[in-house]
């Protein structure tokens, strides 16, 4: 028997070693996820840029770069055919884009600015003249 079929899944199709790069792929995510977290935790968790200096606009900007990466992942999973890949990273993709949406929303809300996630609202004419 060679090693080609004994690394094989009769089932999936793929080597089982891909679904633990995929499966590590997501710890680096989080990881990364975790130290934007941190990295905000430290400038004191403010969403008010004008009080601190420092609002989560850099910060939701790394979340965004990690959402691409997962895009691309997935893409490229989608491509190869590596299911485990493309499981993992939509995963991680939904996380991100509830995170990302999520720091937008309580940005907005802590400004003052109705929760619009980057929408003009028509109920609120202050925030646009498009809407008449």
């Amino acid at each position: 028997m060679s090693e080609r079929s004994i690394n094989r899944d009769p089932q999936q199709g793929e080597h089982k070693s891909s679904g633990f790069a995929a499966y590590a792929l997501v710890i680096l995510e989080l990881s990364g996820l975790l130290l934007t977290y941190g990295a905000w935790a430290r400038s004191g968790l403010s969403v008010d840029g004008e009080a601190s200096g420092d609002a989560t606009g850099p910060y939701l900007g790394v979340v965004g770069v990690l959402l691409m990466v997962a895009l691309a992942l997935c893409a490229y999973g989608t491509w190869a055919h590596k299911r485990a890949l493309v499981r993992g990273q939509l995963v991680m993709a939904g996380l991100l884009m509830l995170v990302l949406l999520g720091g937008a929303a309580v940005q907005d809300h802590e400004s003052g600015r109705p929760v619009s996630l980057g929408f003009p609202l028509c109920e609120h004419p202050e925030v646009t003249d498009s809407c008449r």
